[in-house]
């Protein structure tokens, strides 16, 4: 059991508080001061005070009252000893995270619920959260310490330059092909790939955990625990290497922290390298993967410090502030209480920058953690379907419900203890309340509309070949300017030719025939034979200009666009295939792919400026031209398609042998600006600023969420 106080009301000086026998102290030297680490052994858990805090929580032995262990705590520091508010401040601290009892109960907070440490303790969300469920794996934790021998040679101080000369390389690598860097990242997240990006995840989390095994055993220090945590059921490795704390080096256990993340930027280096030089679409798409897992991913989580992962431990240690979470928020918590209660107690156990730390760490981990929760409901809801209903239910109740029927509950007890300041709680919330629902509501906020879209050459400047044939010379190259009748390419047709000769006797035969019947003044026959006549010399023209389409001429000035063109050679080619392009830059026009929320924004544009940007951060200037009328899921330009390392999803047809939207989308057409043509090569893929739009937070939650639906429904009617 555990006993409930009041830190705003209770005598705390008057109290017993002992510390638990179990604790183990030692000094540890930090800048300027003497600090003690405290060690929980048997939940693994490590805390650091200053001389003066362990001075003061020596004394307290169960018989001691605050007051008089700040006393004595006087005598033996004089000028340098705790004043009764820091040392009430302490104690409380100290009863908070279990590390001291009042006559052998734990006690907590009436403010603030029990933190549970061991399962035993734990309720039934805690124990299985279907969003954070935690399974220690004894078997693997032999394998891990046995495997992590086999990295301990990519510590060494050889090894770490050779790794960061890697990196190096691959981040030049990776900036020297951005725009197609860029351009890749559509297919990473269509939902035809999500199978291949988790395989590739778990992976390379196992070798982030197994570094992490390597790193603390070259120190000395063993792993206390392996296992995975599903986060939404996807599994993702974790190793317990707290025993770290040991260390007296500071730099020690932050090599140790870093070092999953050492080896996983390695990795993606040497991905990124290969992904330059790679050409084939599955080894680049797979490589792409491994970058964006074991780079991306890893610094958004491992090296972030607003989650309990390696960036965490890190600053903690540069800071110099091992229980920085917990206590940035006691922090908020006393911040809460001045505000709402105007009663807030004054927690001094940091001064100047440190203070201003813990606080500013406590407010951005509230709100990361916020985004975290919505984040993870959301997938819920969408990867389990009805299942995520429940869950959702489930996370209301656990992140919502339960944090405001607690509230309450406080609130309750003030109203009987201080009414004053419950009257005070009361209208503080209510103003904050009407001043974020007014923010989320009915505050717009304004944005550019921004679409994808594609540089394209324009239409009717495409040489096709007029009959079927194989390629028998090249006359012109890409690049080469030519004028209108010149000769590009040479097919040869010998089945065309033959048919030429046959007909040629057939117009023969046909004369002699007419000849003949004029001869015998038979004038029905001379009838017939003029029209067979007739017939032939009409065949005979059609054949004759196939014959002549075999020659391949330009039908414009311009200059000549085909790629591979020399590839063709020998090939053959059926009617009405393209083979080059006669293209002239005024013709160029930038093919825009609107979504359908932007629509009714965007139709208002119309014959106005639009800004187009290019990847690499160059802008041109156009006019939007046209936007046609029906939205459709047809692809308008290749160069658009996620599969193609475009920036748009797309879904395989079978019926039509293509790929098309996940979602009806609008096509525009933007004529480019006659002195920015030179600047936008075809087939460039870039992004057009289409005008402004003002919508409220809520308004565009809104329009994500209808996205989100649509391309969901859109995946359901593909795979029934």
């Amino acid at each position: 059991m555990s006993l409930v106080i009041d830190r705003l009301t209770d005598d705390v000086s008057q109290w017993k508080p002992r510390v638990l026998p179990e604790l183990v102290f030692w000094p540890d030297r930090a800048p300027g001061e003497i600090q003690y680490r405290i060690e929980v052994p048997s939940r693994h858990k490590f805390f650091s005070v200053g001389y003066e805090e362990y001075v003061f929580i020596s004394l307290l032995d169960g018989k001691t009252t605050v007051a008089q262990a700040c006393g004595r705590a006087a005598q033996t520091l004089g000028r340098e000893a705790l004043t009764q508010r820091q040392a009430d401040s302490i104690t409380q601290w100290l009863l908070q995270q279990e590390l001291a009892t009042l006559d052998g109960v734990k006690v907590r907070s009436a403010a603030v619920p029990a933190q549970p440490n061991t399962p035993a303790k734990q309720g039934l969300w805690e124990r299985f959260n279907p969003f954070w469920i935690k399974l220690p794996l004894p078997i693997v934790d032999h394998l891990i310490r046995s495997s992590a021998g086999l990295l301990a040679p990519i510590f060494s101080p050889l090894a770490i330059a050779a790794a960061c000369l890697i990196m190096l390389v691959g981040i030049v690598s990776v900036a020297m092909q951005w725009d197609r860097f860029i351009a890749s990242s559509a297919a990473i997240f269509s939902p035809s790939t999500w199978v291949a990006t988790l395989v590739t995840w778990i992976v390379l989390k196992f070798l982030h955990e197994l570094a992490h095994a390597a790193a603390a055993r070259r120190y000395g220090c063993e792993t206390t625990q392996v296992g995975i945590v599903l986060v939404l059921l996807a599994p993702l490795a974790y190793v317990d290497v707290t025993t770290s704390w040991r260390l007296r080096s500071r730099w020690q256990r932050i090599a140790i922290a870093a070092a999953g993340m050492y080896l996983e930027l390695t990795i993606a280096a040497i991905a990124a390298i290969a992904w330059c030089w790679v050409d084939s679409p599955v080894f680049t798409f797979h490589l792409y993967n491994v970058i964006l897992a074991a780079s991306l991913s890893t610094l958004l989580f491992n090296a972030n410090p607003l989650m309990r992962f390696d960036g965490y431990y890190i600053l903690t240690d540069l800071l110099q502030l091992p229980n920085l979470a917990g206590e940035g928020s006691m922090a908020i918590r006393d911040l809460a209480s001045r505000l709402f209660y105007a009663r807030g107690i004054a927690r001094e156990r940091h001064y100047g920058w440190r203070r201003a730390a813990v606080v500013g760490y406590g407010i951005a981990s509230i709100a990361w953690r916020i985004l975290i929760c919505i984040s993870l409901v959301i997938a819920a809801g969408f990867m389990f379907r009805g299942a995520g209903v429940v869950l959702v239910g489930f996370a209301m109740l656990a992140w919502v419900i339960r944090p405001i029927a607690r509230t309450l509950q406080s609130l309750n007890r003030q109203r009987q203890r201080a009414p004053a300041a419950c009257v005070r709680a009361v209208v503080v919330a209510a103003s904050l309340a009407v001043i974020a629902i007014a923010g989320v509501f009915y505050m717009p906020v304004s944005t550019a509309i921004v679409a994808p879209a594609v540089v394209d050459q324009g239409e009717d400047v495409a040489v096709r070949t007029a009959t079927d044939g194989f390629v028998e010379t090249i006359d012109v190259v890409d690049g080469e300017t030519v004028r209108t009748g010149d000769v590009l390419i040479r097919l040869r047709n010998e089945e065309l030719h033959h048919q030429l000769v046959k007909l040629q006797t057939e117009i023969g035969q046909a004369e002699i025939r007419k000849r003949s019947a004029a001869e015998k003044q038979d004038v029905a026959a001379v009838q017939i034979e003029r029209e067979a006549l007739q017939a032939l010399g009409d065949r005979m023209q059609q054949l004759q200009n196939q014959i002549d389409g075999l020659t391949v001429t330009a039908h414009r000035d311009g200059t000549i666009v085909a790629r591979g063109l020399a590839d063709r050679l020998q090939q053959y080619v059926p009617e009405g295939t393209e083979l080059l392009t006669i293209a002239l830059p005024s013709d160029r026009r930038v093919i825009a792919s609107i979504a359908q929320q932007d629509i009714r924004q965007v139709a208002m544009q119309v014959g106005k400026p639009v800004q187009i940007k290019t990847a690499s951060r160059d802008r041109a200037a156009g006019r939007l031209a046209h936007i046609h009328p029906l939205a459709t899921s047809e692809l308008q330009h290749v160069a658009l398609a996620g599969i193609h390392d475009g920036p748009l999803p797309v879904r395989a047809d079978s019926e039509a042998g293509t790929y098309r939207l996940l979602s009806p989308r609008f096509e525009a057409i933007i004529d480019i600006d006659a002195g920015e043509i030179d600047r936008l090569p075809v087939g460039q893929t870039v992004r057009v600023q289409i005008g402004r739009m003002s919508l409220t937070p809520y308004q565009r939650v809104r329009v994500w969420f209808q996205r989100l639906l649509e391309m969901e429904r859109t995946a359901a009617r593909d795979r029934s």
